[in-house]
């Protein structure tokens, strides 16, 4: 089946590496050799990023209301503040890779934007000026880069959990992989 398939679908389990399994590593070694195209079943992430996206909803949520609370005839002071704090955030969620260092960013993030959104709305319809208008619009386009970072974020802790997950049990060694037929395991290693 393997030879005349285009792909191999690799699906690990929780339990043990698929490289502690004799058979798995000597059909990945196949594949590799017959340059199939191998790819690795993953764990859907939407359960994940439905719980993720919620409190960068919030902070952002949190944030507008704030503004509205401060805006007054400085508001427009506020609206350019914001954008010197959520750049820097834009930055440091770009760059970090520690997952609670990186959620915080884009809750801070969604909630300074948030602000700056609902400082620039709330000043624009007020005074009309063009200006403001762009500043709610510039950040509207950075409240959603918060969200996508967040979505990123996920992702990201789930890629990581599925590759410890992959290697659990894996002593670095694919010949160390075990067999229940020895007949099976010594023409196998022989072939590897």
């Amino acid at each position: 089946a393997l030879a005349t398939s285009r792909c191999m679908l690799v699906v690990p389990n929780r339990h043990s590496s698929i490289y502690t399994r004799l058979w798995c590593v000597y059909e990945a070694y196949l594949a590799y050799q017959w340059d199939k195209v191998i790819v690795s079943a993953k764990t859907p992430s939407r359960k994940g990023v439905m719980r993720a996206l919620p409190p960068v909803l919030l902070c952002a949520t949190v944030g507008g209301l704030c503004s509205l609370a401060w805006t007054d005839h400085r508001g427009g002071h506020l609206a350019i503040l914001g954008m010197f704090i959520w750049y820097p955030l834009v930055v440091a969620s770009m760059l970090c890779t520690i997952p609670w260092c990186w959620q915080a960013c884009n809750c801070l993030g969604a909630a300074v934007t948030g602000c700056h959104f609902g400082a620039a709305v709330s000043l624009s319809f007020r005074l009309g000026e063009e200006w403001l208008i762009w500043q709610a619009k510039s950040a509207g386009s950075i409240l959603l880069y918060f969200l996508l970072a967040e979505f990123d974020r996920v992702c990201y802790e789930v890629s990581m959990e599925e590759a410890r997950e992959l290697v659990n049990g894996y002593t670095g060694r694919s010949l160390d992989a075990t067999c229940s037929s020895a007949a099976d395991a010594a023409g196998i290693k022989v072939e590897i």
